[in-house]
């Protein structure tokens, strides 16, 4: 598994240890154990979690993929 999204309804999230805007959105991420890569954010349809595999994903390309996320979840 390269990364996982979840998804839900409601505008929570445990907080994440850095942040920053990616589409004018919050995004926060950080690093787990092992070679896990979280990313989290909220957005007006709700909240997405995500998780990369750093073994098989770059924390370049996990931006990447949020970034093309978040430019697609409030339109």
């Amino acid at each position: 598994m390269s990364f996982k999204i979840s998804y839900h309804k409601e505008n929570h999230f445990t907080p994440l240890d850095k942040s920053k805007t990616i589409n004018n959105i919050n995004v926060e991420y950080k690093n787990s154990a092992n070679k896990t890569f979280e990313v989290s954010f909220t957005s007006d349809k709700g909240t997405y979690e995500t998780q990369f595999n750093l073994n098989k994903i770059s924390k370049e390309e996990a931006f990447e993929i949020i970034d093309v996320i978040t430019g697609h979840v409030n339109h």
